[in-house]
């Protein structure tokens, strides 16, 4: 009997694109999680504790991201997704049903295996079932799934904070999307394979020359994981309701904003969605990069000058508003869809594993010393950082190649 195969591209972009939304969903979903665990009794964590429990998941979607993308060249996109699909399970179950601290970060820590995986593989794929006419809204179309799921992360928060609504069935939602990836992944196509490792290197011959190609070729992908985690998205994400409790908001406020947070990721990855295939890449990044600077810059100065009006907290939220419009808009996206192009077909997957490796380990660090300077040293000091990174990366973006509009073999 003939394996079915989907042929439609729209579904199977659909359900690889699954991987966007878990990746969304799990990294956004601590946000409240974390606030509900800081007044739950049975859970006396400290923010030491707090930059764990978050800091974790990205260490793990470090490690998966080098594993997984050298893993995908060898045995194919399809049946690494399928691996990834169930990984997701077990890890939804670990983490939703953790009774104590340490089940906790070991939950979060194999879920974060899991988002790093996903997220090294899925956007190769995308890229190679797509066109060079299309590749910029194929690849966004994962974003578009991604901050889509974070809006859908902040409704939950909200609602299951104002109807106090066990936290773990928060958790244990994500497991419907990982079922679905699972099932579906049986019948999309494959696009690549190895049937040994050794055809994803140069002729023994030419190793030498070749080796120092390959390591450079890697350069501009690890800088740009760098600069997508150092801007200092991640933080807010994550610690959104954290910040806005430090600065004397209370809860309910709190999680309001951070839907008007989600709503402004859609908004602006949607206007990505629309421009990333009529404009340069890179224009588009460096254009992004600025506006983050300045509305990064405009909360510090408030922090030094007016953190003792009563409009402080009010302009903090409007500025941190419009860097989240700004970064999804013009640099999130942009810069996932730039690393899944600029590799050679036979290190793509290799290229993609080691550029998310450096945006995760970023992620990692930025997310675990953010809760614990802004408890000693207060905002201003903990953007200041983040700040300095953006400013300083917009000239290196300004020299990266143009890809819009050329094929993958050409690139």
């Amino acid at each position: 009997m003939k394996k079915l195969i989907i042929k439609n591209i729209k579904v199977i972009l659909g359900i690889v694109t699954l991987g966007g939304f878990l990746f969304g969903y799990n990294t956004s979903i601590i946000n409240g999680v974390i606030r509900m665990l800081s007044e739950n009794g049975n859970f006396q964590i400290t923010s030491y504790q707090i930059g764990i429990i978050v800091g974790i998941l990205p260490l793990g979607a470090m490690i998966a991201s080098i594993v997984f993308g050298k893993v995908s060249d060898i045995f194919g996109r399809k049946k690494v997704i399928t691996f990834i699909a169930l990984m997701f399970i077990i890890s939804v179950l670990v983490i939703s049903s953790s009774n104590s601290v340490i089940q906790l970060i070991i939950g979060r820590f194999t879920l974060g295996l899991s988002i790093g995986a996903i997220n090294t593989v899925v956007p190769v794929y995308i890229t190679e079932i797509s066109n060079k006419n299309n590749r910029g809204k194929m690849v966004m179309a994962n974003q578009v799934m991604l901050v889509g799921s974070q809006l859908f992360a902040y409704l939950i928060n909200y609602f299951f904070f104002y109807l106090n609504i066990n936290w773990r069935y928060m958790l244990l939602i994500a497991i419907i999307p990982s079922i679905i990836l699972f099932i579906g992944s049986f019948f999309i196509p494959d696009t690549n394979g190895r049937k040994n490792i050794e055809k994803i290197y140069y002729e023994k011959e030419k190793k030498s020359k070749e080796e120092k190609i390959k390591k450079r070729i890697f350069i501009p992908g690890i800088l740009l994981g760098m600069v997508h985690q150092f801007t200092g998205i991640n933080i807010i994400m994550y610690y959104s309701s954290f910040i806005f409790s430090f600065l004397g908001l209370e809860n309910e406020k709190s999680f309001l904003i951070n839907i008007i947070l989600g709503l402004v990721s859609v908004i602006g990855v949607v206007l990505s969605f629309k421009i990333v295939d009529r404009y340069e890449r890179k224009i588009i990044l460096s254009n992004g990069l600025k506006l983050c600077a300045i509305f990064l810059f405009l909360i510090i100065f408030l922090n030094i000058f007016f953190n003792k009006r009563e409009c402080y907290v009010y302009l903090v939220a409007l500025f941190i508003i419009l860097f989240v419009f700004s970064f999804q808009a013009f640099v999130g996206g942009i810069i996932w869809l730039l690393i899944s192009e600029i590799f050679p077909e036979k290190v793509r997957g290799l290229g993609m594993g080691i550029s998310s490796a450096s945006l995760w380990f970023s992620n990692f660090l930025t997310s675990f010393i953010f809760p614990i300077i802004i408890a000693r040293y207060g905002l201003g000091l903990a953007l200041t950082l983040f700040f300095i990174v953006t400013a300083i990366s917009i000239p290196y973006v300004k020299l990266l190649k143009n890809t819009r509009g050329i094929s993958l073999e050409k690139l």
